[in-house]
């Protein structure tokens, strides 16, 4: 189908003549027309599942304060809360119970920066472990929010685990 000077297009006449056009997201006459919502929306659910639906619902902030953990199975990662002498500050996180090796492990201490990516403050890492416990320090600077992340790597797969917040420095 072809169109003509002057006639208009409407959303059926234009689905016609450009059938891909059930892909894109086009408005006509005020109206948009079904496609990539649809296809977001499917591939938001294709990872879901992918994933084994371990999407959570709560924030990361909203820990529980103290040491935070995750476990599969029986292998287990684990986050203590931060701590500082003043001039330091030392995070510590485990990997216990496990029977298989991940390529890489960290700890990380970060310090909350509002409405901005938080900082690190303090980062350990080890290739190839199995089971074990890393501790990482760093300088403080400055009073605020501080917290321990721990996770793990392996190809495309990992895990992560977060512990409460505290003020330290």
């Amino acid at each position: 189908m072809s169109l003509r000077r002057g006639e208009g297009a409407t959303p059926s006449s234009f689905s016609a003549a450009h059938p891909a056009s059930k892909l894109d997201s086009v408005k006509f006459e005020g109206r948009e027309t079904v496609g990539t919502r649809n296809i977001t929306l499917g591939l938001v659910m294709v990872g879901a599942i992918a994933t084994g639906g371990t999407m959570t619902a709560s924030p990361a902030w909203a820990t529980s304060p103290g040491a935070s953990e995750t476990s599969s199975g029986g292998c287990r990662l684990t986050a203590n809360e931060p701590s500082s002498n003043g001039s330091r500050v030392r995070g510590e996180g485990a990997r216990s119970n496990c029977s298989n090796t991940v390529t890489y492990f960290w700890v990380r201490v970060y310090k909350v920066v509002p409405f901005w990516p938080d900082s690190e403050k303090a980062v350990k890492g080890q290739t190839y472990v199995q089971n074990g416990k890393l501790v990482a320090t760093g300088a403080c600077d400055g009073r605020g929010e501080h917290y321990t992340h721990v996770s793990t790597a392996s190809g495309a797969s990992g895990g992560s685990v977060e512990s409460g917040r505290i003020v330290l420095c």
